[in-house]
This record gives C-alpha cells, structure tokens and sequence, in this order.
C-alpha cells in the first residue's frame, strides 16, 4: 500500500495547481486584461482625435476656400465700382491700372496665337481650340437619381469595355500585334 500512495500523492502533484500557482495565474491573467484594456481606450481615444483633426482640417479648407471665392467677388465689385467711377481710392487705382495692363497683354497674346494660328490661305487651324467643347455647349444634366444599392453593385461588378489594342510598326515591316507584312 505504501506504494500507491505515492503513486497517488505524485499523480496529484504533478496534474494538479497549487493555490499559489492558482493565484498567481488569476493575478497575470487580470493585470494582462488590464493592460489590453488601457491599450483599447488608448487607440480609441486616439483614433477619435485623428477623426477629429481631420474633420477641423477640411472646415479649415472649406473656410479658406470660401474666403478666397469672395475675395474673387469683392475683387469684382470694386472693378465694376471703378470702372463706373463710382468709388476712388489711391490703392485701388493702382490695382486697376495693373489689372488694366495685364488685360492688354492677355489680348496681344490673343492676338499674336490667332496670328499664328492661322495658314496662307486664311484658315483658322487652331479653330478647334477657340470653340466650345461639346460638356460647354449642352446643358447640364439632372444629378441621377438614387439607385437602389444592388443596381449599384452590379454596376460596379460589370466589367470595363476596353478599346482595341493598338498596333506598332516595326523595324522590319511588320506589326506587333501580329506578324503579316504589309502588302
């Protein structure tokens, strides 16, 4: 008998924890979720101020962008003020005579590309360039309505038409995308 009462008292010693082994299990356990806990809200609180900076960065674009579109008003107020004659200020005189000589250079420069532009024969080569495109000429259309979500996905899901591939002549008379010579 004393022989499986070692057997026994081996077998739980070495299958079995301790209460201190217990104990300090439970207390790395609870001080490892501690320290996922304050790395959690870290990241949290972290990713809440980057959110927040970057929504007070884009109202700060928004602001300047605002403020540079009615600087552009005003500018234009107080040419059509000047020109009417019906505000006078030393500096804003200055200004539109500046403006006033950078709008003869823009049309010399006008002038000088619809001289250049044009053949022996009269003809307007650039006149391509000088008429509106066909996005300026037709109004513009209603913004689409809302499709349902699924039409969006299989929208986005279709594939893209490519255009035909184009062929390269080669040193040798032939293309590259196949290899007859040319008749």
């Amino acid at each position: 008998m004393v022989m499986s009462e070692t057997t026994e008292e081996s077998d739980r010693g070495s299958g079995e924890l301790g209460s201190d082994e217990v104990k300090a299990l439970v207390d790395g356990a609870a001080e490892l979720f501690d320290n996922l806990k304050e790395v959690f809200t870290r990241s949290r609180e972290e990713i809440l101020r980057g959110a927040q900076l970057g929504k007070v960065r884009i109202d700060l674009y928004q602001l300047r962008k605002d403020r540079e579109l009615l600087l552009t008003r005003l500018g234009a107020a107080a040419l059509e003020l000047l020109a009417a004659e019906e505000i006078a200020h030393a500096g804003l005189a200055d200004l539109h005579h500046e403006l006033r000589q950078v709008d003869s250079a823009i049309a010399e420069h006008e002038a000088e590309i619809a001289g250049l532009a044009t053949d022996e024969d009269g003809v307007d080569v650039d006149a391509a360039a000088n008429e509106p495109t066909p996005v300026e000429a037709t109004p513009e259309p209603e913004p689409p309505k809302k499709a349902a979500p699924k039409a969006k996905a299989k929208a986005a899901a279709k594939p893209r038409k490519r255009a035909p591939a184009r062929t390269k002549k080669t040193t040798r008379g032939t293309t590259s995308k196949n290899t007859k010579k040319k008749t």
